[in-house]
């Protein structure tokens, strides 16, 4: 079996096969998924209504169809946790997104604006935030931040579906 590297601009992926179309099945991401990832990816879908931002498709809750898409990697502790440095994207657009990243960044710049954008690229390169020592409180914060969009779920009211950064 051969291993192929891929480096994106925004991600480092390793998947097994022999060629970037048939990867998508195998690929292995190499940064681990922590507990803070996991609740802050409940708040970003969530906060979405389970409505993938950019083909609008709506997502069962629970189910692993919508994906917390990182516009700047994971890998990039600064704006790992940042909710301006994330959307809620169905498979196919995630997919589609990473495989593109000239098509990724221009998106991004859309959704976010340029001004935030070209602030996430500047942002995801500090390395002095001491982000990684706070793993635990960053997990504990955005699983009270799950909760309370779960308590706010029946309101209509577009700030009750937002969560606080951490």
């Amino acid at each position: 079996m051969n291993w192929v590297r891929v480096i994106y601009p925004t991600v480092t992926l390793i998947a097994c096969g022999g060629s970037l179309a048939g990867m998508m099945k195998g690929w292995k991401v190499n940064i681990k998924i922590l507990a803070a990832d996991t609740w802050f990816s409940k708040c970003v879908r969530e906060s979405a209504d389970w409505i993938c931002q950019r083909c609008k498709s709506q997502h069962e809750e629970g189910t692993s169809g919508l994906h917390c898409a990182h516009f700047m990697s994971r890998g990039k502790w600064a704006t790992r946790f940042d909710p301006s440095n994330v959307a809620a994207l169905c498979y196919g657009c995630h997919s589609f997104l990473d495989r593109n990243p000239h098509e990724k960044l221009k998106w991004f710049e859309e959704y976010l604006g340029k001004r935030v954008a070209d602030a996430m690229i500047e942002k995801s390169e500090d390395t002095r935030h001491g982000l990684k020592k706070l793993k635990k409180e960053i997990s504990s914060h955005y699983r009270a931040e799950h909760k309370k969009l779960l308590e706010n779920k029946g309101q209509n009211e577009r700030k009750n579906r937002q969560f606080v950064p951490f």
